[in-house]
């Protein structure tokens, strides 16, 4: 019977010949015995560097570990060219890192990648690396008013349009609910400097309506929403006839008599 390799050999030996290899283990193992016995060698023992060693591996290793890691991860980023991912679609920033080689090669589908970070890195819109064949393929954005630190997103222009329209609307909630009281609070200070020229003789100064309506616009600003006047039942008059059955005025009746007042104040009929 012929045999391709001496594996083969030895693997028929022990499927056919198990009397054989069990003879010749245990002579083997009779042998190293009385070789033991009768030499009786003596193994050597630890030195003192080694005991060294291992105390310093137990005492610096967990330190020396993490630097480790940081180090190759830092050699490992080096040389690469960083990549953020805007992605419009889950709203995130994504960072890659690209071999050069690659990055050189890589297919442009649409405007340029745009450079930031001070040109050290790249931000694209669509990033796609096909493993298979080794081709990247990525796709610039319009950043060109964008500031390096405030990537837009989808995301953040919408925080930043919401808190432009906030500011917007408490002042137009201010302006709204202050104008009865700003509009009794000019008449009256009109009539307060007319009747003061009057007593003493003089001529109403020409600017005196502005000088009062600029003074009011000051304290108009730096209000915010706290500063809103709000209406609390306990300031609901107790004779007022309506309400939800019991007496009491409904928040419909407050707002009509109100927007009376304000309309008799400024002048208005009803």
């Amino acid at each position: 019977m012929r045999f391709d390799r001496l594996r083969d050999r030895l693997t028929y030996l022990l499927a056919e010949a198990q009397i054989v290899v069990l003879g010749v283990l245990m002579s083997v193992t009779l042998i190293i015995g009385f070789v033991l016995v009768v030499f009786r060698p003596s193994l050597p023992g630890v030195p003192p560097v080694a005991i060294g060693i291992m105390a310093s591996l137990l005492l610096f290793g967990p330190a020396l570990f993490g630097f480790f890691v940081w180090f190759v991860r830092w050699l490992r980023r080096r040389f690469r060219v960083p990549v953020h991912h805007v992605n419009g679609y889950l709203d995130v920033v994504e960072k890659y890192y690209v071999d050069p080689e690659v990055w050189e090669n890589k297919n442009v589908n649409g405007p340029n990648p745009y450079p930031v970070n001070g040109g050290s890195a790249w931000c694209v819109q669509e990033f796609e690396w096909q493993e298979d064949i080794d081709e990247l393929t990525v796709k610039g954005v319009w950043l060109e008013e964008t500031q390096d630190t405030k990537l837009m997103t989808s995301k953040s222009h919408m925080e930043s349009i919401y808190g432009k329209l906030t500011e917007s609307h408490i002042a137009l909630n201010i302006l709204r609910d202050s104008v009865s009281e700003f509009g009794a609070d000019i008449q009256r200070h009109l009539v307060n400097a007319m009747s003061e020229a009057r007593e003493r003789g003089k001529m109403m100064d020409q600017t005196a309506v502005k000088d009062v309506f600029e003074s009011f616009e000051e304290d108009a600003k730096g209000h915010t929403d706290e500063d809103l006047p709000t209406l609390e039942p306990d300031d609901l008059p107790g004779d007022q006839e309506g309400g939800d059955g019991d007496g009491q005025p409904t928040a419909e009746d407050v707002m009509n008599e109100f927007t009376e007042q304000a309309a008799a104040t400024d002048g208005g009929q009803e």
